[in-house]
Parts: structure tokens; C-alpha cells; sequence
């Protein structure tokens, strides 16, 4: 019975270590992908420079790209996440098969990438990572780099930008506040719009054109539905867009012009509007 309880326990153990090993058994692809790929080195990415190493880390595999300071400058612009990518989608262009090959094992084992700049004049260093997450946003399970990888998501937000939208128009027109009647929500052109109509005894067109960053202040604490706008708005890549109108109606007469008015015609109000492009409004 002894000998029974430990014969099992030991085919317990094996098994136990064959499972371990079978997760642990991508690991190992990985550096071998890394091996192959760095044998490359150095490769070059276009005018941008060189990468001249590429080894693995911890969570994700590092780049050493060494920039060209004669045609790029290291600046807050070329250490964007946005640039890292294209450098990618370059050198999987570059170096097709065995990249490739490593990007596939990355897409796998959800291993991120880190790019590793090394100014050639300057010497200044800098990095750069994409998170594994985004690895398999712009890659595909072959390696390969995904056209306008951000559609999708894209399209998903603004679908759900659109409900969001006709969910906040339902009960419209209503006041904000004194003077200012919320009228309309909608999607267009890529901006979420909220038009108002001014009566005049609140806020005024005049107003609205001569300070809009102290009316922007008062009022976008006041729109419905926007915290849950701006939660898909940096997705969608959507602006914003205040439309001011007066209210529509017979005017007020104006009052009796004095002598140095009498030859100047008096003004109508126009419709004013505060716009804010989706830089600019997902910086909020």
C-alpha cells in the first residue's frame, strides 16, 4: 500500500512537471525567434536608422534602434507610440520571413515590444513600448502588419458613440439653465454637436463669441451623457462641437438709435459655435 501511495505520487509529480514544462514550452520559441532575428542585425529602417540588436526582456522583446540625428530629430514626436508602430510595420517590410516569424511567437505568447533609441550623434536614449495588447491590435497571427489596424475599433466606438448619442437626444428640447435650451445631440463629421438655442436673458451670441473659453468652462459640466461620451470619444477619434443659435421668433425692437448710430446699421446676431477638434477635447 506504501509503495502504491508512492508510485502515485510520483506519476502525480511527472505530470504536474509535464504540464509545466508544455506551458512554459512557448517561452523557449520565443528566444530561439529572438536568436534567429538578431543574427539579422544590423537592419536598416529606411532614413530612420538601424537596429543593431534585438534580445528579449522580461514581458517583452527590445529593440535597439540606432537613430539617424542627420534626418530625425529625438523628439517628443518621434518617441510617440504611434511612430514606434510604423518603425515596425517598416521593418516587417524590410526583413519579412524571420521577423515575422518572432512577431508570430510574440502574437502567441502576448509578449509586448520595446524599442530602445540611441541618438547617433547625441547618444541620447530613450524607449518606447508597445504593450503585448497592441501587438496583437496591429499584427496578424502570421506576423503580419494589419492595414488601418484601428477601424475596428474605431467602428466599435462610434457604434457605441450612436447609442449613447440618441440616448442623450430622447426629452429634447430642454433647458440647462436659464436662457439656454439644449435643442439637439448628434453625431457629425466626426464631431459629437450639441446645439443650443439663446433667448437672450442668460448667455448671449455676443458672449459666446467674445470669451467661448469661459463659456466652454460654464457649459460642459452641464452636457448630458458626456462623461460617457469621452470614455469612447478617443477610440472614435471624435471632436466636439457647441452650436449657439438665437432663439427664433419676432426681435425685440431695437432701441432709438442716438445721433452717432443713425448711420450705422444695427446688427443681427449670428449663430456661433465653440469647437473643439478630438486633439483637443480627449486632452479635456
Amino acid at each position: 500500500m506504501k509503495s502504491h501511495f508512492s508510485l502515485h505520487t510520483l506519476l502525480l509529480a511527472i505530470s504536474l512537471l509535464s504540464a509545466t514544462l508544455m506551458i512554459a514550452c512557448g517561452s523557449p520559441k520565443v528566444e530561439d525567434e529572438v536568436k534567429n532575428s538578431d543574427a539579422l542585425c544590423p537592419i536598416e529602417v529606411g532614413s530612420t536608422g538601424e537596429v543593431t540588436d534585438i534580445s528579449q526582456g522580461d514581458t517583452a522583446v527590445i529593440f535597439t534602434l540606432k537613430v539617424n540625428e542627420d534626418s530625425v530629430a529625438l523628439d517628443s514626436t518621434f518617441l510617440e507610440v504611434k511612430k514606434a508602430e510604423a518603425l515596425l510595420s517598416t521593418i516587417l517590410k524590410g526583413k519579412k520571413d524571420k521577423v515575422r516569424s518572432l512577431l508570430k511567437a510574440m502574437v502567441s505568447q502576448g509578449k509586448g515590444l520595446r524599442f530602445h533609441y540611441i541618438g547617433s550623434k547625441s547618444g541620447r536614449t530613450a524607449q518606447v513600448a508597445i504593450s503585448g495588447k497592441r501587438i496583437r491590435q496591429i499584427v496578424d497571427e502570421k506576423g503580419r502588419p494589419i492595414p488601418d489596424p484601428d477601424r475596428k475599433i474605431r467602428l466599435a466606438a462610434t457604434d457605441s458613440l450612436q447609442a449613447i448619442v440618441s440616448q442623450a437626444g430622447k426629452g429634447l428640447p430642454r433647458n440647462l439653465r436659464q436662457g439656454i435650451q439644449l435643442r439637439e445631440v448628434k453625431l457629425e463629421g466626426g464631431y459629437v454637436v450639441y446645439a443650443f438655442i439663446l433667448d437672450g436673458m442668460g448667455l448671449s451670441l455676443e458672449r459666446v463669441e467674445n470669451n467661448p473659453q469661459a463659456v466652454k468652462s460654464e457649459l460642459i459640466p452641464l452636457l448630458p451623457a458626456l462623461d460617457q461620451i469621452k470614455h469612447y470619444s478617443q477610440e472614435a477619434c471624435i471632436g466636439l462641437i457647441m452650436r449657439f443659435s438665437p432663439k427664433p421668433g419676432k426681435a425685440k425692437p431695437a432701441p432709438k438709435p442716438t445721433k452717432d448710430q443713425k448711420d450705422k446699421k444695427p446688427k443681427r446676431p449670428k449663430p456661433q459655435a465653440i469647437i473643439l477638434t478630438p486633439e483637443e477635447f480627449n486632452g479635456q
